[in-house]
């Protein structure tokens, strides 16, 4: 992949990095990941974070330098209006988008998993997790994965960057800086593409927070969801046939990554700082 010495970047660089990311705004963040970075890659599945995300690539002039890679669990379990969503995305801000799926074989063999709360985890396993650990975003030249996790809802602070754990590239959460008001704003911006499961349906019912499979996504009455946390909500929308399971989550972040020292060396130039020492074991801000 490299043909230059490299360098191991690990949290203690990361925190250099955050600490200047957090005083951006989100379309200096993306600029400044695409001055980085020839290409992105981008976990899109038409939940909100991804729109907001594809949405501001196009209006900066950035989406062509970007591949969104969704995760097809089965085309049995991608609820309609994520097909939906995905197409429009696609149409609307110009983004290529990339399907990972596991084989058929795998598909088969897990197709009554989600019935049986024992082998729920397992066919999370094959049909999520394994597409996309299994995907060669380096040797396919991504260094980089964008993705639309945000602090909007409060919890464990989400960092602008991090390292994912499986792959050993850089992930950057750009709407990390976004406060709930601007996060919200975006949703009503004329060009924003709405999933259709966040509408109610005929019977009054919508899907609250990232729909998931199909047969794994409760649809619930407001009212069901009214006064409840955000964290809340999603227990009670994911995996409606087993509800004493925790929402099952692909955020893995790692502690040390290579990268080429050109790289290297512009993730801090192309945001003013001062490149750190590459045995950096602390950063006080």
């Amino acid at each position: 992949m490299y043909s230059e010495d490299l360098v191991t970047v690990t949290s203690a660089h990361l925190d250099v990095l955050n600490a200047r990311l957090e005083q951006l705004s989100l379309d200096e963040i993306l600029e400044w990941v695409c001055e980085v970075f020839s290409i992105a890659a981008m976990t899109v599945t038409g939940g909100k974070g991804g729109v907001i995300l594809s949405l501001k690539l196009q209006q900066l002039g950035l989406i062509d330098q970007v591949t969104g890679f969704f995760i097809n669990t089965g085309e049995d379990r991608v609820m309609n209006e994520t097909r939906q969503a995905l197409e429009e995305i696609k149409d609307r801000y110009g983004l290529r988008v990339e399907e990972l799926i596991a084989s058929e074989e795998e598909l088969e063999r897990t197709a009554d998993f989600y019935l049986d709360s024992d082998r729920v985890r397992a066919c999370c396993d094959v049909r999520k997790s394994a597409p996309y650990e299994n995907y060669p975003f380096l040797n396919n030249g991504y260094l980089v994965m964008l993705n639309g996790r945000n602090n909007i809802n409060g919890g464990r602070k989400v960092p602008v960057v991090e390292i994912d754990d499986r792959h050993k590239i850089l992930k950057v959460n750009p709407l990390a800086v976004l406060s709930k008001p601007d996060f919200e704003a975006l949703e009503q911006d004329p060009d924003f593409v709405t999933h259709g499961a966040t509408v109610p349906d005929d019977n009054g019912r919508k899907v609250y927070d990232n729909p998931g499979c199909e047969t794994c996504t409760a649809r619930l009455l407001p009212s069901e969801v009214e006064g409840l946390a955000a964290w809340e909500i999603r227990q009670k929308t994911r995996f409606p046939l087993h509800p004493e399971l925790a929402f099952c989550g692909m955020h893995q972040s790692g502690e040390a990554m290579k990268l080429g020292r050109k790289v290297y060396e512009r993730l801090f130039r192309a945001l003013g700082v001062d490149v750190p020492r590459e045995d950096l074991v602390s950063f006080q801000i």
